[in-house]
């Protein structure tokens, strides 16, 4: 977040904020500001964007930085953050909870599957469009290829990829202890539900609960993110991941 602190406050934020009313992400802010106080610096203005969730990956978009997670991981995750599917059209979210009471159903319905892949070609995460002719998932790697991506890492190889981060992006300072802790997995939530089959691994969910369901076009977007990842890491760290561990 601290990467994100201008030292001016652009025209489309004045403008943004205005037409949203003001709204702010306090614990953006918060963080950002106690990041600045362990320096000894402050941010100008603080990072008071107005937020709109999820947004879809445009024409104009270079600079980006993303972290891609394993489609089954972020299916059982979405369904535990309370349904989470930024996108889905009203009449939808009205009644999955009742149609899809199910982490299995919550996958299956109409517009969950295929998030990364519609965002990364223009559409919002859980947009009921057609993924069957390949079109969407074909756009979204032609832009995973591209090269408008400054920096790819995998939420399955955090520590990895915060390293990698810092060797990608010359001008940010090192990274700091508290960057390596992996705060994007609901583990509370996994530890504290004694519904959910229990994991050989920490901190991951077991995928069980999907009943076979397989997210293909994002399992697809999946596997080109972790190759690039991987060549990354040949380039700017030495060797993948695993070598080093």
């Amino acid at each position: 977040m601290s990467y994100a602190c201008a030292s001016t406050i652009p025209t489309w934020h004045t403008v943004g904020m205005a037409l949203r009313g003001g709204r702010i992400d306090v614990r953006m802010a918060h963080a950002i500001n106690a990041r600045g106080r362990k320096r000894g610096t402050r941010c100008d203005g603080r990072l008071l964007l107005p937020f709109d969730g999820h947004q879809p990956v445009s024409a104009r978009d270079a600079g980006l930085v993303a972290m891609f997670r394993r489609p089954s991981q972020r299916l059982i995750s979405a369904y535990l953050d309370n349904y989470h599917a930024w996108g889905l059209a009203g009449s939808a979210r009205a009644t999955i909870k009742q149609h899809a009471p199910t982490i299995a159903a919550f996958a299956r319905f109409p517009g969950i599957a295929g998030c990364m892949a519609k965002m990364l070609s223009g559409h919002h995460c859980a947009a009921d469009v057609d993924l069957s002719d390949g079109a969407v998932l074909r756009r979204a790697l032609e832009v995973l290829r591209s090269g408008r991506f400054a920096f790819i890492g995998l939420t399955e190889e955090w520590q990895a990829s915060v390293c990698l981060f810092h060797r990608m992006l010359p001008e940010a300072p090192p990274p700091m202890a508290a960057e390596f802790r992996q705060l994007g997995h609901s583990v509370n939530s996994h530890r504290a539900l004694d519904w959910l089959p229990s994991s050989s691994v920490d901190g991951v969910y077991n995928e069980s609960v999907l009943q076979g369901f397989v997210d293909f076009v994002d399992e697809a977007v999946y596997v080109e993110a972790a190759r690039i990842f991987k060549r990354n890491m040949r380039v700017h760290h030495g060797g993948p991941a695993e070598e080093r561990s």
